[in-house]
This record gives structure tokens, C-alpha cells and sequence, in this order.
């Protein structure tokens, strides 16, 4: 059984979102690779995940796929910006007494959580 290596895990992960962002935006293979200013086979080693852009063809990749960088990074941290970013969602829909209901209530939690940690 042959186990895969964590670079191996990493570049699928950052081949698959690239292939994805690019879907996404309706791109092809060739008009990404052109706004990116990269060759069309380097890309398709970007989607295959067996290359990994230089810093500044990276920079050029997320503003051309409007993506955070982190989102071709990591699975753990692009998670919690999504789930970040639903929460600001629904807070801004709440009135402005509401949300200092809930500003005084996660700072009790925090409270409690420091007293908590503090007896350990």
C-alpha cells in the first residue's frame, strides 16, 4: 500500500482549486493561463497539482480567480474563513440592539472560559 506524502496531499488539494476557481469563473485552460501570464502546460501542471506557481504568478492567480490565498492553501483555514464569512453574513442582518445582546454575551463566554482556565 503505497502512502502519500503531505506534499503529495498539498498539491492535489491546491490542483483541485485551481481547477475549480477556474471553472467557476468560466475560464478555459487557455484563457486562465493567459491572464495569469503562464504557459498552458504549466497550468495544466497547476490543475494536476504537480507544480506550484511562483510567488508572484500565485499573487496573479488569486486576484485573476478573485480567491484569498488561503483558499488554495489550506483545507483547515479555508474552512474557517467560510465559516467566518457566513457568520458576518448573518450578523450583519441583525439590528444593532441584537448584536450588543450577543457582544455582551460572547464576552461573558470568554469570561467564564478564562476562569476555567485559570483554575486548571
Amino acid at each position: 500500500m503505497k502512502v502519500m506524502g503531505e506534499a503529495m496531499i498539498n498539491g492535489i488539494i491546491f490542483g483541485s482549486r485551481v481547477k475549480l476557481a477556474r471553472q467557476e469563473r468560466g475560464y478555459t485552460i487557455e484563457k486562465a493561463a493567459e491572464l495569469c501570464d503562464v504557459s498552458e502546460s504549466i497550468w495544466r501542471q497547476y490543475e494536476r497539482g504537480a507544480r506550484f506557481p511562483t510567488i508572484n504568478h500565485f499573487i496573479e492567480l488569486c486576484k485573476v480567480m478573485e480567491q484569498r490565498p488561503e483558499y488554495f492553501l489550506s483545507n483547515e483555514l479555508f474552512d474557517l474563513y467560510k465559516a467566518n464569512d457566513r457568520l458576518i453574513e448573518k450578523l450583519n442582518k441583525l439590528p444593532d440592539e441584537d448584536l450588543e445582546i450577543l457582544e455582551a454575551a460572547a464576552d461573558k463566554m470568554i469570561e467564564r472560559i478564562s476562569m476555567r482556565a485559570n483554575r486548571i
